[in-house]
C-alpha cells in the first residue's frame, strides 16, 4: 500500500531532542500529493492536505522499542472523490510540533477515496503504523475517541469488562 515510508529530517531532530523526554505523537493528515522518494525527508508539512484524521489508539510493543498508532481514514466530509498518496504524522517535544513521519503510495497507484454522499455514505480504512522509538526515552500519543468502532473491537472490549 505505501511504498515509501521516511522519518523526515524534522522528525529526526525531535528524536535527538527527546533522549530523555517524552516525544508525542500529535495528530495525522492525509495528503493527495506525490513527492519523489528522496525529497520525502526533507518536507515540513504536507502539500494538498485532504484532511486530518484521528489517531484511534496507541500501543507499546516489541520490548519497548515500537509504538504502533492506528489512524481511520473515512469519507466524512469529502465532496469528490480523493486520491490519497500519503499520509502524514506530526509529533511535539519541547520545541513545538513538526511533521515527524511520512508514509506514501507509489506515483500511479493512490488509494481511492470516494465521495461521501453520491458514492458511498460510509467508507473507512483502519491504518496501522508502527513507530520505533529511536531515542526518544517515551513515546505517547493523542487519541482522538471520535472515531468508529469496528464490530471486533466492539466485542473484544466487552469481553474485557469487569461486572
Amino acid at each position: 500500500m505505501f511504498e515509501n515510508k521516511v522519518i523526515t529530517d524534522a522528525g529526526l531532530e525531535l528524536y535527538a531532542e527527546a533522549v530523555s523526554k517524552t516525544l508525542t505523537l500529535t495528530r495525522v493528515e492525509i495528503g493527495s500529493h506525490y513527492t519523489p522518494p528522496d525529497e520525502l525527508a526533507a518536507l515540513t508539512v504536507l502539500e494538498d492536505v485532504i484532511k486530518g484524521v484521528p489517531i484511534t489508539q496507541s500501543q507499546v510493543k516489541i520490548y519497548d522499542k515500537v509504538t504502533e498508532i492506528w489512524t481511520q481514514i473515512n469519507n466524512s466530509g469529502i465532496s469528490e472523490r480523493a486520491e490519497l498518496r500519503q499520509v502524514g504524522i506530526y509529533a511535539e517535544v519541547d520545541s513545538g510540533e513538526a511533521l515527524f513521519a511520512v508514509l506514501q503510495t507509489g506515483e500511479y497507484f493512490p488509494i481511492q477515496i470516494p465521495a461521501q454522499a453520491a458514492e458511498m455514505p460510509t467508507f473507512t480504512i483502519d491504518l496501522s503504523i508502527p513507530i520505533a522509538h529511536g531515542s526518544a526515552a517515551n513515546v505517547t500519543a493523542i487519541l482522538d475517541l471520535s472515531a468508529y468502532v469496528t464490530v471486533g473491537e466492539l466485542e473484544a472490549a466487552v469481553r474485557h469488562l469487569v461486572i
